[in-house]
């Protein structure tokens, strides 16, 4: 589970937020990229 922006740091202003969506964004991607090359590595 993802979670990122005012989910995790309610304090946190927009920017924050932002910043935080983009590095989760980031991530899930990266993980998507793994899982799909792992897949294609397998077959």
């Amino acid at each position: 589970m993802w979670a990122a922006g005012n989910v995790v740091f309610p304090a946190g202003q927009v920017i924050v937020a932002a910043s935080a969506g983009s590095m989760a964004a980031a991530m899930i991607n990266a993980d998507l990229i793994e899982e799909d090359v792992a897949r294609k590595l397998a077959a």
